[in-house]
C-alpha cells in the first residue's frame, strides 16, 4: 500500500475491528499496516469484506488470516472468470451463423462443382472448385467486417442486415437458389432478426477452434 492510503486503511481496519467487537488499537492498526504492505488498498478493502459476510471466519483474523482471504477471493474470481470463459465459447458466434446461411446455399445448389471421390473415411482426392473457393472468401470477408459493428455495439448490426449485406455480395460469385432467398427471407421476417447481434457473437475465435465449412461441396 502507499502512504497516502494510510487514513483510509485505518479505517477499513476500524471497520473489520468493529464487525468483531474487538477495539483498533494504534499497535493493531500498525502491525496490520506492517504484515499487509504487499497488499494494495482495494485488495484489503475486499478482505474486510468477505471477513465481515456470511462466509467469513469466525474469529478476527490475523494478518496471516487476511492473506489467506485475499488468496482464496482471487481463487474464487479466477474460476468464476474461467467459468464465463467457457460458457461464451460454448455460445454462438457470427461464423457459426454464416455458415448455417451458406451450408443452404450448398444444399439447394447440389454442391458448387467441386470434384472428389468418397471412401469409408470420407472425400478423398478432393478438389475445390472455383465457385466454392470464391464464395467461401466472400463469406469471410463479410463476417470479418460484419464483427466491427457488432462489437462496437451498432443497432443496425442486426441478423436481417447482415442477410441483406450478404446476398448481393455472394450473387456476384455464386447464383443463389429460389429456394435458398426464400429461407432466407423468412428468417429475415422473424422479430428477431431485428434485435442487434449481441457482442460475443463477433468474439475472436481460436485458430485452431475455429468452424470451417467442408472444403468440397
Amino acid at each position: 500500500m502507499l502512504s497516502t492510503d494510510r487514513t483510509e486503511f485505518e479505517t477499513q481496519v476500524g471497520t473489520l475491528c468493529g464487525g468483531f467487537n474487538v477495539p483498533a488499537t494504534r499497535e493493531r492498526q500498525d502491525a496490520f499496516w506492517t504484515g499487509l504492505a504487499k497488499m494494495t488498498l482495494v485488495e484489503f478493502v475486499r478482505c474486510v469484506e468477505f471477513a465481515l459476510s456470511e462466509e467469513g471466519p469466525d474469529k478476527f483474523p490475523t494478518t496471516k488470516a487476511v492473506w489467506k482471504l485475499h488468496r482464496e477471493i482471487k481463487s474464487h474470481a479466477r474460476a468464476h472468470t474461467q467459468q464465463v470463459v467457457r460458457q461464451v465459447e460454448q455460445q454462438d458466434h457470427l461464423l457459426h451463423f454464416a455458415n448455417r446461411m451458406f451450408y443452404r446455399h450448398l444444399m439447394n445448389r447440389g454442391g458448387l462443382g467441386s470434384i472428389g471421390r468418397f471412401t469409408s473415411h470420407g472425400m478423398v482426392d478432393c478438389k475445390a472448385s472455383s465457385e466454392l473457393l470464391a464464395a467461401r472468401k466472400v463469406l469471410r470477408e463479410h463476417v470479418a467486417w460484419f464483427c466491427g459493428p457488432v462489437r462496437d455495439g451498432d443497432p443496425d448490426a442486426t441478423p436481417l442486415e447482415f442477410v441483406t449485406q450478404f446476398i448481393p455480395l455472394l450473387q456476384r460469385v455464386s447464383p443463389i437458389d429460389q429456394r435458398t432467398l426464400d429461407g432466407w427471407a423468412g428468417m429475415s421476417a422473424h422479430p428477431d432478426a431485428r434485435i442487434p447481434f449481441a457482442p460475443y457473437m463477433a468474439r475472436d475465435l481460436p485458430v485452431d477452434t475455429q468452424p470451417q465449412l467442408a472444403s468440397v461441396a
